[in-house]
């Protein structure tokens, strides 16, 4: 999506990328989680506030919301769950996430 500083190698991280795992809008973001066997599990967001209509927006326009693999590359491999709490004019968004053979981690993010 945008420079890939996490692995030290411009665009290798992209190319390694496999699957969507997530896609959800929380507040004004849309969310998109894609599994990456050697690198980690990255989730990108972009302000979807930030466009008109029916604009699609730039993969220039994604951050990346944490370091590849959320911190532990060999573990946060791909998401099981996401669900959103909403309290008051607070959005979270839940993420479970693991490589299928050990913990299961949860993080969360607020827009």
């Amino acid at each position: 999506m945008a420079t890939d500083r996490a692995c030290g190698v411009p665009n290798k991280c992209d190319t390694e990328n496999t699957h969507i795992s997530l896609l959800e809008v929380n507040g004004n973001y849309l969310y998109i989680g894609l599994e990456n066997a050697t690198y980690g599990l990255n989730i990108w967001r972009v302000n979807m506030a930030s466009f008109p209509s029916g604009q699609v927006p730039a993969k220039s326009a994604f951050a990346l919301v944490s370091s590849f693999g959320l911190g532990n590359a060999a573990v946060n491999k791909r998401v099981f769950s996401t669900t959103r709490y909403v309290v008051g004019t607070d959005e979270y968004l839940f993420v479970s996430t693991g490589n299928g053979s050990g913990n299961t981690n949860i993080f969360r993010t607020i827009d």
